[in-house]
């Protein structure tokens, strides 16, 4: 009961109880500016020792620079509210906001001029007038993270919460043809030397059965590009069920991998991931290539349009195939590009797992707080490609 806990609880630290009889102390950090602004770290965590610098440089640079540039977020799953989570944003949502506003335009793009970022997560089902809406966007300059998957399994799990079809892949095939790339939403990338050990049911005495699962898989600094900004820094990241991009026949882009497989890769069938799949029998048949193949990717240089005549008509009666009716948005029409004003500049990556909760963070308790900690760098590369 005193002005320094008055003050601590005005910022919004967390207190934690540090006697039986129920006395709470406070251990965090806030930071202000001279225009009111303030940044908070609750509660300086043990267990998130080795992000302090990190979280210092956020709150630094969330200070000085309090105007944040603009995401449109275009998405076919809801990673800005999830049904199954009581509306809570995927965590690594959370961490973009505390860079950027989000704009979350569901799959109906609105790319205002003030927009600095076209982000995509497995964008299934978008109609012609918004593929082509993103196709002008990148030939004028707009730079785009694009996120697509034959399998996307923590969609799939909002999908079932929202009534939409199962099993479905995203791809953006006219779109990657003109960009110069690739992408087969029907092909899971399976790596031997790379799968993750998981448990795989129990033997006939009750013990876990344990066994590689080719199509969940962890990278190390071998196989992130190390020279590009995005990862320079970087040590860990995981893949669920993901695909691959490939370098179109007469590309007149350059393609650069950031994310890449070890030889012991190769594809298979996605219906053997979308319907109670089993990692025994997966490992069984799997045939590796002898090949590294691209799970990310850096698109940039020269390129045309992917809708050479012009505008597509708009059928106003016209409804995705997944049943979600488009917004009609209003909008005065820009002259047609047919080809880049300048290089285009984008980041693809062949998995929307990559940013799923599971996949790379744990929460742990303590206290009775929940603490985020990551377990890959997942997030990590997102937020230095959007920055980036």
């Amino acid at each position: 009961f005193s002005p320094e806990e008055d003050r601590a609880v005005g910022f919004g630290l967390s207190g934690v109880p540090i006697t039986e009889a129920g006395d709470l102390g406070y251990f965090g950090l806030a930071a202000t500016n001279t225009t009111d602004d303030k940044d908070v770290i609750p509660f300086l965590t043990p267990q998130r020792e080795r992000f302090l610098e990190y979280d210092l440089t956020r709150m630094i640079n969330n200070l000085a620079n309090p105007k944040k540039k603009v995401i449109a977020l275009v998405t076919g799953i809801p990673i800005d509210s999830d049904p199954l989570k009581k509306y809570k944003p995927w965590a690594l949502i959370d961490q973009l906001k505390q860079f950027f506003e989000i704009r979350n335009q569901g799959l109906t793009p609105k790319i205002t001029a003030d927009v600095d970022l076209l982000m995509l997560v497995h964008p299934f089902g978008l109609s012609d007038k918004s593929k082509y809406a993103i196709d002008q966007y990148v030939l004028r300059g707009g730079k785009a993270i694009i996120f697509v998957d034959p399998h996307a399994e923590e969609g799939g799990r909002s999908n079932r919460a929202l009534r939409l079809p199962a099993g479905l892949g995203s791809e953006l095939p006219n779109l990657f043809k003109a960009w110069g790339i690739k992408f087969d939403r029907d092909r899971v990338l399976g790596d031997l030397k790379a799968g993750q050990r998981v448990q795989a049911g129990v033997d006939s005495y009750g013990r876990p059965i344990i066994t590689r699962y080719i199509a969940w898989t962890s990278y190390g600094v071998k196989n992130l590009n190390k020279d590009d900004v995005t990862l320079a820094q970087l040590r860990l990241v995981n893949f669920g069920t993901p695909g691959f991009i490939e370098i179109a026949k007469g590309a007149t882009t350059t393609v650069t991998p950031l994310i890449t497989s070890t030889k012991t890769s190769g594809p298979f069938d996605a219906m053997k991931v979308r319907q109670n799949p089993l990692p025994a029998e997966i490992l069984k048949t799997f045939k590796p290539q002898n090949k590294s193949y691209i799970l990310a990717a850096r698109v940039t240089g020269e390129a045309k349009t992917a809708f050479p005549n012009g505008r597509p008509k708009e059928d106003k009666k016209k409804k995705l195939k997944t049943g979600i009716s488009e917004k009609k948005v209003e909008e005065k029409p820009r002259p047609h590009i047919s080809a880049s004003q300048k290089p285009i500049n984008l980041i693809v990556v062949a998995d929307t797992d990559f940013i799923a909760d599971m996949f790379w963070l744990r929460t742990q308790d303590l206290f009775g707080q929940q603490v985020i900690v990551p377990t890959a760098n997942n997030g990590d590369f997102v937020v230095n490609a959007a920055d980036n």
